[in-house]
């Protein structure tokens, strides 16, 4: 015997509701506005139906910036709090259930800021501190695994760019930036595409990592390769952006609101009379 899905049970109990009705009332008027009581009911458990698969549903890349700004927020991304900063690819979140953990942020490794330094280390941090401000409400999506062997929360981080529920994802914007390389030791790599493609601009324009040859590799970065005080030149020097009005340089085109910023090295920046953003190079 076939058992009855769910639409089936719906419209034979609704057939017999209006069925009956009718019998008893013998009133055409009754039967016109049960028909539409009827039908508001069916219209409201299928949009139920649909939202319930909506949140089930593992979204694309471009269905969940959509969903996110719209508040559809599916099963499998969490909310958070940010609380703090730890370094360019790790940040600490307090999630709804009041627990406080640590993001290992998937697909990306940036230089060390935290018992190694390494070079542009720092500047990774930065650019996590001025795009994942502590207190900000973000999105963790998680892919497959919630957790890794330390107890770490594994995810891709989304969040609000503008105020204006602009959903970005940190993982492809630090990538973009030229301060993270597409590394993987897990098996989640749902996103691993978006990724490869931002990765390529910052190869194409020698941003930050790239601008040294041969500094990335496929285990992380070669510090021999990395410029010291007394070998700091400018073609190897990281790239800054200058506020011509604050004579201030700063980690990223649109720290503070920045607007036309102006790039140039480091070395640069100094020789013009420029001087660090004590909270881009703290």
């Amino acid at each position: 015997m076939r058992l009855l899905t769910t639409k089936e049970t719906k419209n034979i109990l609704l057939s017999g509701i209006l069925s009956l009705s009718l019998l008893l009332s013998g009133c055409s008027s009754d039967f016109e506005n049960l028909t539409q009581v009827s039908q508001q009911v069916s219209n409201m458990q299928d949009t139920a139906t649909e939202n319930s698969s909506l949140k089930s549903k593992v979204l694309s890349y471009d269905e969940i910036k959509k969903a996110l700004k719209n508040g559809n927020v599916p099963e499998y991304v969490l909310k958070a709090t940010v609380d703090r900063v730890i370094d360019g690819d790790t940040v600490k979140l307090k999630f709804e259930d009041g627990t406080n953990e640590s993001l290992r942020i998937l697909l990306i490794d940036t230089p060390e800021d935290t018992k190694e330094k390494q070079y542009l280390g720092d500047v990774a941090t930065s650019f996590a501190k001025n795009n994942i401000k502590r207190g900000n409400v973000v999105y963790v999506e998680t892919d497959g695994s919630k957790t890794d062997k330390y107890g770490r929360y594994l995810g891709y981080l989304w969040y609000d760019s503008t105020g204006n529920k602009d959903y970005k994802m940190y993982n492809e914007e630090v990538v973009r930036e030229g301060l993270a390389r597409v590394g993987y030791i897990y098996d989640a790599v749902r996103h691993l595409d978006k990724m490869k493609e931002a990765q390529y601009e910052a190869q194409k324009s020698e941003k930050n990592i790239w601008s040294i040859y041969g500094y990335v590799t496929d285990k992380g970065f070669n510090q021999s390769l990395a410029p010291t005080v007394e070998n700091d030149i400018n073609t190897n020097s990281i790239s800054v952006y200058a506020n011509t009005s604050s004579k201030k340089y700063h980690s990223t085109p649109e720290a503070h609101g920045m607007k036309n910023s102006t790039k140039m090295t480091e070395s640069e920046a100094k020789e013009s009379g420029y001087s660090a953003c004590k909270t881009c190079y703290s």
